[in-house]
């Protein structure tokens, strides 16, 4: 199914079964009918940031993005954990959860932290992968 498919990735990406779940919720109305039962905390795979990772992207105008990054505790880095950004002007230090907000990026400042490691971006409300992205960036 297209949720297992969007839950697999994220998994595979880094997400705990929870977050997973509620990160797919906002691709697909079905995702609300799924709970999780036991542990919701286990990872299976650990990302290269060390944490989750999901952008929310709008264009501003003139070839500008503003970027939302919403960062969730993910295995070994729990709530209360530091993270920084490495994206753009952003040089402070974060406790996780958070949300960050960067505005006016240009897209080669944003291609160059896309290809750290693939994450999830919410574009328009439509969910797509950094990877893919890229490649559509690339083709324009």
């Amino acid at each position: 199914t297209t949720l297992g498919r969007i839950i697999a990735r994220l998994m595979n990406s880094g997400f705990n079964l929870r977050t997973a779940l509620h990160v797919a919720k906002r691709e697909l109305i079905t995702g609300h009918q799924y709970i999780v039962v036991g542990d919701g905390g286990t990872t299976i795979c650990q990302s290269r940031s060390g944490v989750a990772l999901v952008l929310n992207m709008s264009e501003s105008g003139d070839g500008m993005w503003d970027i939302t990054t919403e960062i969730y505790p993910n295995g070994t880095y729990g709530a209360g954990s530091m993270s920084s950004l490495n994206l753009g002007p952003v040089e402070q230090n974060y406790y996780i959860p958070t949300n960050i907000t960067t505005a006016e990026l240009t897209i080669d400042e944003i291609s160059k932290f896309l290809q750290l490691e693939t994450v999830p971006v919410f574009s328009d409300t439509s969910l797509t992968w950094s990877d893919e992205f890229l490649s559509s960036t690339d083709q324009e």
